[in-house]
């Protein structure tokens, strides 16, 4: 059988967005507080580093994809939870949204 037709298709990245800004200024600031640390306590100060860097990563590789298809809206966040899929009969209504960059946790700015 094959695949449900798509109508619609987004991708969005914490790359170049406000919140990828953000988190860049914290790991920078963390990374500081660490590095201050690091001679009182070694071990704390590594393992610190790796969850920074973890997180940091993660924000990294992120991403948000959605579709709309003929059987069911799928969201995708790769890297972050697994597959959902949201059958077209259980949807009720929807309606067209506008938002600002502070709703939505900025934007793309090239």
């Amino acid at each position: 059988m094959p695949a449900p037709p798509v109508y619609f298709h987004e991708d969005q990245h914490f790359r170049g967005s406000m919140l990828w800004s953000i988190s860049a200024i914290l790991l920078v600031i963390g990374i500081g507080i660490v590095a201050g640390r690091a001679v009182r306590e070694p071990v704390g100060a590594v393992a610190a580093l790796v969850i920074l860097g973890a997180v940091f990563l993660l924000f990294a590789l992120a991403r948000l994809e959605t579709e709309v298809r003929g059987d069911a809206v799928y969201v995708h966040f790769h890297g972050i939870w697994p597959t959902r899929r949201i059958p077209l009969a259980d949807i009720v209504g929807y309606e067209v949204k506008r938002y600002t960059m502070w709703e939505s946790g900025g934007w793309v700015c090239i």
